[in-house]
């Protein structure tokens, strides 16, 4: 028995196209996870800026963890936060176990910032690839200073 011949393969690849695209969106809202609620107050990347923001204040107020400044000297130079250290991005990124970063302690929390956030992400998983516990706060630098953040003079 032979099959009936298509006249042209675009009847066939059409249909299988469709097919396989409504197979793929199917199964993407199936496989949506259950988000993970959790009753800690500890602060983590997946928290929003705000709590994070007031977690590092609180903490770095008491000395519990570090504030960390990865901009360039420039900028920080321009101003930067009381009792934060500074350690540009550039300079993280070139370690490759963090034991040249001397003014970090592997036992505090550190929270990363520079002006809008993108360095303080990519300093943080650098440093935690290395290590270290450390939280970026994405928020620009004038919106830390009005969470409370003071200047250093």
């Amino acid at each position: 028995m032979q099959l009936p011949k298509f006249q042209s393969e675009k009847n066939i690849r059409y249909p299988a196209i469709i097919l396989l695209l409504a197979a793929l969106a199917l199964a993407g809202g199936c496989a949506t996870e259950t988000p993970q609620i959790s009753n800690s107050t500890e602060p983590n990347n997946t928290m929003d800026e705000h709590t994070k923001t007031q977690a590092a204040l609180t903490e770095t107020a008491s000395g519990n963890a570090t504030l960390l400044d990865v901009r360039t000297l420039e900028e920080w130079d321009g101003g930067h936060f009381k009792g934060a250290v500074h350690i540009p991005l550039d300079q993280i990124a070139m370690s490759v176990d963090g034991s040249d970063l001397t003014a970090l302690d592997k036992s505090k929390r550190i929270y990363t910032y520079c002006a809008r956030g993108l360095r303080a992400t990519t300093a943080s998983e650098k440093l935690e690839s290395m290590g270290f516990e450390s939280i970026p706060l994405q928020s620009t630098f004038k919106r830390l200073r009005k969470s409370g953040f003071q200047v250093a003079e």
